[in-house]
């Protein structure tokens, strides 16, 4: 259902027409999807339209030849009447589709006169005709009884039709019901109790002449009849009244197809129900003489379940005014208890309103109409919201007062009317998105700047179609019922909304936003769960202390403890760890909202987070014999520690400094490290160059690739004297002896701790490419491109991280140096002992094996294959199995054994 209504409300949005949701059309009831967003719903009292041929037709009840049956033309009520010749009279079908047959137990039917809606049956009996009629709602049999003689004769005093295909049953109201056996979903076919009028006062077989209400006829009930005693029901009224009757009188037993849905009740027959579905068209409602009656009408209401009513309006027409006197009429709900069905008698209406389970509900409405043919509406809003719920609502209407007389008739026909909304969808997935972030508890609220913009956003959604906006809120989590800050985004498509709270609109304290979703007539939903947030829009109070404890190693971990207030709401902090002082702090670039725990930074800038008692220990490795450590605390909020009396743009300044002094690693060493000088040596070159290495020295093979003889130029300003170096030419043509290229005679080297490479570099004409390798590239050292490179893989087949620096394009000699950094996490490239840029690699493996080669000239793969060579010149590689300093290398490359650096 929802379905449908929402395709036709897109439509009726887009084209500004009202649509009709053709699945929900019945009969009795049209649902319209209008412009505005809303949905109005119509249900008659009586069938107004009838599926015909795939389209919905007028209901048109004259007779038409069907076959060998007269039928009306649309009927939402199937019935059909005998052409004569036979016995069977006429045939209803029950709302289940089971045809209902009368049998006229008297001989064969003569053939009828048809004239619109009726069949003529003349002289059925002496002096007696019978009519039978399509109405709206099922059909009528209207005896006419031409005289008194007629009316007493004997074929009149048991006068039934045999019912076939249904079992009649007695209802508490009077009302006859057949019982086909079909759906219980379906109502039954009903037949209300037999009245009679004469033709006083212009009376007809159609309706009575005059005020006076139809009389009750005499009848019995059986399982396959109702049988009437038309001589006891004349001989009663003449008893009563000294009215003389006026002949013919008309006996009105009919059926409806139980769709029939409006009545009334009369104080002077309180037995008799006049729920009818013949050719009358007639309630009464007021007083005249011993009559007063209230009528009452009923239709279906879970088409409107769980909406919001916006309004509701009963239409009925005041057929015309019926007695003198005027006196207003107001309206009300009766209440619908179980058994309490339409067609219900005056007298089980006064029982009703003498109990607990009295009926009538507030007035909704008091009106007094006066007029023929005229149209008046009910307010009946408050009935209707009053009722959501129930499956259907009766509303009575009633004189207001019985102190004089005032009688009308209204049409049987009324329309309610009702226009409602679905409630919009509270909205979901809250979250803040500036800072990006979700919803959080009371308890453990999240923490916001609003020193800035604060952007919140959430889904809006509604039942039915349209454009919606959200509607945003923030109250204290003090006082949750008043709102602080409000604001609606635009009419949107459904979805994802936000809004702005705009920056310095809270100060420090706890909140909570909420939101709403409005949709285009206006109706809001419920109010969403609460997002609880803390404003603070200063940072913590104080600068985090920090300790270091135990002694300073270069390149050796260092417990660092950053201690803060725990009132001041700190949940991180940013640090670094620079190879010097540095006199005017440290400017962080902090991330949009909290990063997480233990990240590592751009370049050296780390994060760490506090726990609940405001510490944090990390573990740093000095890479100098002088360090500082930066550190800035930074609360829920984001908000970093200020230095009281600093400026904020000062931003450097507000930061804690700790300052480190470092001996040296002990393994940069000539005696620990791995270091074979050329330098020192005589030209030729020999097959190996000598590892100054004390404890286990491992000699560099020269393979075929290499020259022994080449000298320094002379004219090369970084070295300081000519001295020999390994040149590199094509092995398969150079004559020398050897292996393939150079490289260490055993492993001497891991990359899975920090290690330290270094070498005296001139690049070839048109570049070059890796100078040195630790294993099949697991660390390598060279140029790429215009850069000095410096890489670490942790595997075979994994992907390096390097970090590089600008070269000159001369083909100069240049000390290069590669650092990485285990403890630290960082790779360093310094150039001729300075420092030149720092990088963070990426996830690291271990590298198998451990330990491993180093080669000279050329790169290798996991496979032993060279995979690249360089084209230019090299002095004195070394490898050590530590962190070197700026300094250390300085004196290595002044030609000093590292150790005193």
């Amino acid at each position: 259902m929802q379905t449908a209504v929402s395709s036709a409300q897109s439509t009726a949005v887009a084209t500004g027409a009202p649509v009709v949701v053709d699945s929900l059309t019945t009969p009795t009831e049209l649902t319209t999807a209008m412009p505005d967003g809303t949905v109005q719903y119509e249900a008659s009292s009586q069938p107004v339209r009838v599926s015909k041929g795939g389209s919905w037709v007028p209901v048109d009840t004259d007779l038409t030849r069907d076959g060998q049956w007269w039928s009306p033309k649309s009927s939402a009520a199937p019935v059909r009447f005998s052409p004569g010749g036979d016995d069977v009279l006429a045939q209803v079908q029950a709302p289940s589709g089971e045809w209902v047959s009368e049998i006229w137990p008297y001989g064969t039917l003569p053939v009828p006169t048809i004239a619109g809606d009726t069949a003529t049956y003349a002289e059925v009996f002496s002096g007696v005709d019978l009519k039978l009629g399509a109405t709206k709602t099922g059909m009528a049999s209207i005896y006419v009884v031409k005289s008194e003689q007629a009316a007493l004769s004997a074929p009149l005093e048991k006068l039934h039709v045999a019912v076939q295909g249904a079992t009649l049953v007695k209802e508490a109201s009077g009302a006859v019901t057949a019982d086909t056996g079909g759906s219980t979903a379906s109502p039954p076919l009903i037949a209300g109790q037999p009245l009679w009028w004469d033709s006083s006062n212009g009376g007809t077989y159609r309706e009575p002449g005059g005020e006076e209400t139809p009389l009750p006829v005499t009848h019995a009930v059986s399982a396959d009849r109702v049988s009437l005693d038309v001589g006891d029901s004349v001989l009663t009224e003449k008893a009563r009244s000294a009215d003389p009757i006026a002949y013919p009188i008309y006996i009105d037993p009919d059926w409806s197809s139980g769709i029939t849905a409006s009545w009334y009740t009369d104080k002077a027959y309180p037995n008799q129900s006049y729920l009818s579905a013949g050719f009358s068209n007639v309630l009464r409602v007021g007083l005249y003489q011993q009559y007063l009656s209230d009528m009452f009408f009923q239709f279906p209401l879970s088409p409107v379940a769980g909406k919001e009513i916006i309004s509701a309006r009963l239409n009925t027409t005041l057929v015309e005014m019926a007695a003198t006197g005027v006196q207003p009429l107001k309206i009300a709900t009766y209440t619908l208890y179980p058994g309490r069905s339409a067609g219900f008698t005056w007298n089980q209406e006064q029982t009703w309103n003498g109990t607990s389970q009295h009926g009538w509900g507030a007035t909704l409405q008091t009106q007094n109409p006066v007029g023929t043919n005229l149209p008046v509406g009910w307010d009946v809003t408050t009935g209707v919201r009053s009722k959501l719920g129930d499956s259907a609502i009766q509303f009575v209407i009633a004189p207001t007062t019985t102190s004089g007389p005032s009688r009308r008739h209204f049409s049987r026909a009324a329309t309610l009317i009702v226009t409602y909304n679905s409630t919009p969808s509270v909205p979901t997935n809250q979250g803040f998105i500036s800072p990006m972030t979700g919803c959080s508890t009371a308890a453990d609220p999240q923490w916001v700047s609003n020193a800035g913009d604060l952007g919140v956003q959430a889904t809006f959604s509604d039942p039915d179609a349209g454009n919606v906006k959200g509607r945003f809120r923030v109250v204290k989590a003090s006082a949750p019922g008043a709102a602080i800050w409000q604001a609606d985004s635009a009419l949107a498509a459904q979805g994802v909304q936000k809004a702005s709270i705009p920056a310095n609109t809270l100060a420090d304290g706890d909140y909570a936003w909420e939101a709403q979703t409005i949709d285009q007539p206006g109706l809001g939903s419920g109010w969403s769960a609460k997002c609880y947030f803390n404003v603070r829009n200063t940072g913590p109070k104080s600068l985090p202390q920090i300790s270091v404890s135990g002694s300073a190693m270069v390149g050796q971990p260092l417990t660092v403890t950053f201690t803060t207030d725990p009132a001041d709401g700190v949940e991180y902090i940013v640090y670094t760890m620079a190879a010097a002082p540095v006199s005017d702090g440290f400017v962080f670039d902090v991330r949009d909202g909290t990063p997480g725990c233990g990240l590592f930074g751009t370049q050296t800038v780390h994060f760490t987070c506090v726990d609940s008692s405001g510490k944090a220990t990390v573990t740093l490795a000095p890479a100098a014999n002088v360090s500082t450590i930066w550190a800035v605390s930074y609360d829920k909020a984001g908000n970093p520690a200020r230095v009281p009396g600093v400026p904020i743009s000062e931003a450097g300044k507000h930061g804690s400094s700790y300052q480190v002094t470092a001996v040296n690693d002990p393994k940069v060493s000539y005696q620990s490290g791995h270091v074979w000088r050329t330098l020192p040596q005589s030209s030729p070159l020999g097959d190996s160059i000598p590892d100054t290495n004390q404890g286990q020295p491992v000699a560099l093979t020269l393979g075929k690739d290499t020259v022994r003889t080449l000298t320094s130029n002379p004219q090369a300003p970084n070295i300081p004297l000519p001295k020999p170096v390994l040149g590199f030419v094509d092995p398969t043509t150079s004559g020398l002896t050897g292996p393939n290229y150079t490289t260490s005679a055993g492993s001497v080297i891991t990359v899975n701790s920090s290690f330290s490479m270094t070498a005296w570099l001139k690049p070839g004409v048109g570049g070059s490419d890796r100078a040195m390798s630790i294993g099949s590239s697991l660390g390598t050292l060279g140029v790429k491109g215009d850069n000095w490179e410096f890489c670490r893989k942790g595997s075979d087949f994994g992907a390096a991280s390097c970090v590089s620096a600008p070269r000159s394009s001369a083909s100069n000699w240049v000390h290069v140096a590669g650092v990485y950094d285990a403890v630290s996490r960082e790779l360093r490239l310094y150039i001729d002992g300075a420092w030149a840029a720092t990088g963070t690699p990426g996830l690291l493996g271990e590298a198998n094996p451990p330990s491993s080669l180093v080669s000279v000239g050329v790169t290798t793969d996991s496979w032993g294959s060279v995979s690249s060579r360089w084209t230019g010149q090299i002095a004195d590689p070394a490898v050590f199995q530590g962190v070197a300093t700026a300094s250390q290398l300085q004196v290595l490359r002044s030609g000093s054994d590292p150790v005193n650096g």
